[in-house]
């Protein structure tokens, strides 16, 4: 009886052991990756551009314009530190718009928005739009040509039609986490979490 009951306290501990073994591997897999139509892609660098402030409304700057690029590749850059290109498999880009008119960029959630129709807008409804908004109206998902090594300058890509960003952590380390859905309807969702190599234009 103590031999059956050792036996099964072994059994259940062993199946405790392996339980957390899984969770942590689930989470070693999630973190710094994309699920993207089926694949997995293991992120290894991230690069953020500051563009400075942009004006949504009235005559004064509303929002500061940070880029974000990931990719299971890696960037290239010139002799005075300027991104010419990236390499990969997969990248994802967005033009994130933060809103602080004094060129501080501010973590949060950023939701896409179409700007199709601003030209119609009045500056009233403008404002109505955007003010404080945590917003990004431009994005991509860029897929190679299935060589990591290969520039994807001249790549497919596929435009983001809706979803969110989260922007987290203290530049240069960032977590970005996307929860995304492209023009083509197929959905993406990943995050990556570390040093951002940055450039400001």
């Amino acid at each position: 009886m103590k031999l059956k009951i050792y036996l099964t306290a072994f059994v259940l501990i062993m199946a405790t052991l392996s339980a957390c073994k899984k969770d942590k591997s689930a989470a070693a897999t999630s973190s710094n990756s994309l699920s993207y139509d089926g694949n997995t892609y293991e992120l290894a660098s991230g690069l953020f551009v500051d563009y400075g402030t942009d004006n949504y409304y009235g005559t004064t700057p509303t929002h500061t314009n940070y880029d974000f690029y990931t990719t299971d590749g890696r960037f290239i850059f010139d002799a005075n530190g300027a991104p010419t290109d990236l390499t990969g498999k997969i990248a994802v880009y967005a033009y994130l718009e933060s809103p602080d008119g004094n060129g501080n960029f501010k973590e949060g959630t950023y939701t896409f928005i179409d700007t199709s129709n601003d030209g119609s807008l009045s500056d009233a409804q403008l404002k109505a739009k955007y003010e404080n908004k945590y917003f990004f109206a431009d994005g991509s998902v860029i897929m190679g040509n299935g060589d990591i090594n290969a520039s994807l300058s001249n790549a497919e890509e596929i435009f983001i039609s809706s979803g969110t960003i989260k922007i987290s952590g203290v530049k240069p380390n960032f977590k970005i986490e996307y929860d995304l859905i492209l023009e083509n309807n197929k959905t993406l969702k990943g995050s990556y979490n570390g040093e951002f190599s940055s450039y400001i234009d």
